[in-house]
């Protein structure tokens, strides 16, 4: 942005000012970098900060989002290009928004001696299904467990959580596809 004409370090006035100095002067013209916001929409993630007051033509680093139950894919924006989590200040405000790919599951089914029943693949983060009816002979079901916690009975709906899935290692959720292992216990 324009600030005004300068002799030497004097201040002499902006454009149409009148100035007669008593000496051979060169004027020069005085610039002060434009600042402009990063505005971020998280599309339902978890909130980022938006930045302020950055510098035309630095390089701005944007964060990675969280949402439950989805994979981060990029910022889009129509103002720049995100790349490798960076873009370059524009002379004007940006506005960028993030966009996710839903998170999928697999439910595996283990009936401990009961009948076969269908495993669920590539189930989306929020899907409610319907919990199975195994049967074993001389035995009463009593339900589908995740480790020692409940997850229903049979036809019960069961919504599929993040929270409620880890991988075969055991380790916490990480990748997009997952296998909840649900186990039949029957009383006998």
């Amino acid at each position: 942005t324009f600030t005004g004409w300068y002799d030497g370090e004097t201040f002499v006035g902006m454009d149409g000012a009148s100035y007669r100095p008593d000496h051979s002067v060169t004027l020069t013209a005085g610039w002060e970098i434009n600042k402009y916001d990063v505005t971020f929409d998280e599309a339902l993630g978890d909130t980022v900060a938006d930045q302020t007051n950055v510098d035309f033509g630095t390089t701005v680093t944007v964060p990675t989002p969280t949402r439950t139950g989805y994979t981060f894919v990029a910022w889009t924006s129509e103002q720049v290009t995100v790349t490798a989590g960076t873009f370059t200040m524009p002379d004007n405000a940006v506005t960028l928004t993030a966009t996710w790919t839903i998170n999928q599951y697999d439910v595996s089914y283990t009936e401990n001696g009961g009948s076969t029943v269908a495993d669920v693949t590539d189930a989306d983060f929020g899907t409610t299904i319907t919990l199975p009816t195994p049967t074993l002979l001389g035995s009463t079901f009593t339900g589908w467990f995740n480790g020692e916690t409940k997850v229903g009975d049979a036809g019960a709906p069961y919504t599929i959580t993040a929270a409620d899935v880890t991988s075969e290692e055991g380790q916490a959720m990480q990748d997009s596809y997952l296998k909840f292992n649900s186990i039949a216990r029957f009383n006998f």
